[in-house]
């Protein structure tokens, strides 16, 4: 099925998207959409690849339909000066770079000496459009991760139409669950609402202001929401659904939303870049237990490990010397538990655990206890090399402003804190007090630095 802007019409002058001060009906979408391809098609060739630079606003996601419809390789970008940004660039290398801003739009035509990646050839020989996300391996460097954009666009087109149920974007368009939630929004007939920022106080604010329903986050995000305590200074009685993924949801965080929010139905939400955005059941909405009921997914679990494999999964990692082409299984990284009941349980990434002496410790479950603790403002628990257990669990601590004694004191005080709560395995060995645990931009914790 191929995308067509005109299909929008007929949802006609209801909101489509809220950009700040600004408001789009679907007429507007469908217009601008078709705008934008015109431009653009005259300066970029159809099948080539562009990098789309921009903070994700109602412009840049136009431009992301228009590239769709011209059959480009597309890989949005939020604009950042790390290292990282420029990893991700010369990794895609693009022909053409879409850079938009508060001047306008700029097109840059590359001139490189460019190779031919045999996976493009599958996009470009069916004609459509591509997608290429990033995330990072286990040596810290991006991989471009290819994906049928026509294909995963068509999955979206149907979708049932709704009675423009109001979401608000948290993730950004260069994030898998970002682009779910603007493809889910938009072909569903609801209202897609861009905050300014991505801060409690922010986000809320925007939920009051735009009587916002749906709102997709991180667990990450949710811990800040608590700590913030937002709701008692805005109205949030819109919020209908508050949907989590990403990272791993702890129960007692599940739990303490429930009694903040206890109006809210919460629901998680499971997917990687490589494999999209699976459907899933939840047990109960006080539960973080859940099953696959994706009818185009196909799952298994291997020494705990989740394996998948989805109909709309990524085609392969761009300038790969053995790509993985084809419907073939995907293993996710994540460790899960399997329940009595037959649901499974996240318990967190293979990648991040920490192994005391043949015991598996997830930084997760310590990281929350800590932080009920009265004089934390943040912590991040990781494993340190021992020459008799294999590894020691330590644990960086942000103390709050309100603790004047001293630093000796203080880490006595959070050992035995956690003694009272955890297995003794578990609790860390080593405090170091630091100023600050280094977040992405999704306030999810670095966990490779």
């Amino acid at each position: 099925m191929q995308f067509s802007p005109e299909m929008f019409h007929a949802l006609d002058n209801q909101t489509a998207v809220i950009d700040g001060d600004h408001s789009y009906s679907y007429i507007n979408l469908s217009e601008d959409i078709l705008s934008s391809f015109q431009a653009l098609s005259s300066q970029i060739s159809s099948g080539s690849k562009v990098a789309l630079v921009s903070i994700c606003s109602y412009k840049s996601i136009t431009t992301l339909f228009a590239l769709a419809l011209n059959n480009n390789i597309v890989a949005p970008l939020i604009p950042s000066g790390d290292i990282n940004h420029g990893e991700k660039l010369d990794e895609f290398n693009p022909d053409y770079t879409i850079s938009i801003n508060n001047q306008g739009v700029s097109i840059d035509e590359n001139i490189k000496i460019s190779h031919q990646d045999p996976i493009l050839e599958k996009i470009k020989n069916n004609q459509h459009a591509g997608l290429v996300l990033f995330s990072s391996g286990t040596t810290g460097k991006p991989k471009a991760i290819l994906h049928d954009l026509t294909n995963l666009i068509a999955h979206y087109q149907l979708k049932k139409k709704h009675n423009n149920r109001i979401f608000l974007l948290y993730l950004l368009f260069d994030h898998i669950g970002g682009l779910n939630t603007i493809f889910n929004t938009l072909f569903t007939g609801g209202c897609l609402v861009i905050p300014e920022k991505r801060s409690p106080e922010t986000v809320c604010r925007s939920i009051e202001k735009n009587k916002v329903q749906i709102l997709p986050v991180t667990p990450g995000f949710l811990n800040l929401f608590l700590l913030s305590k937002m709701q008692e200074q805005f109205d949030l009685s819109s919020l209908q659904v508050i949907t989590y993924g990403t990272e791993p949801m702890p129960l007692q965080l599940l739990q303490a939303l429930k009694t903040t929010l206890p109006r809210v139905k919460f629901i998680q939400t499971f997917g990687t870049s490589e494999t999209g955005i699976i459907q899933l059941r939840s047990f109960s909405g006080k539960s973080t237990s859940f099953s696959i009921s994706d009818p185009d997914v196909e799952f298994k679990i291997i020494n705990q490990e989740l394996i998948i494999r989805s109909k709309f999964q990524f085609i392969g990692y761009l300038n790969n010397t053995a790509p993985q082409i084809g419907n073939t299984w995907y293993s996710t990284g994540d460790i899960v538990e399997e329940l009595e009941n037959g649901m499974l349980r996240i318990v967190g990434r293979k990648s991040d655990i920490i192994n005391v002496g043949g015991q598996k410790v997830f930084p997760e479950e310590i990281e929350f206890i800590l932080r009920e603790h009265e004089f934390v403002k943040d912590c991040k628990a990781h494993g340190n090399q021992n020459a008799i257990t294999g590894q020691i669990v330590v644990c960086d601590v942000v103390v709050n402003d309100n603790y004047t004694g001293t630093e000796s004191a203080l880490k006595q005080n959070l050992r035995s804190f956690c003694l009272t709560k955890l297995e003794r395995y578990k609790v860390p060995v080593k405090f170091h007090i630091v100023d600050e645990i280094p977040k992405n931009r999704n306030n999810k914790t670095k966990r490779n630095i």
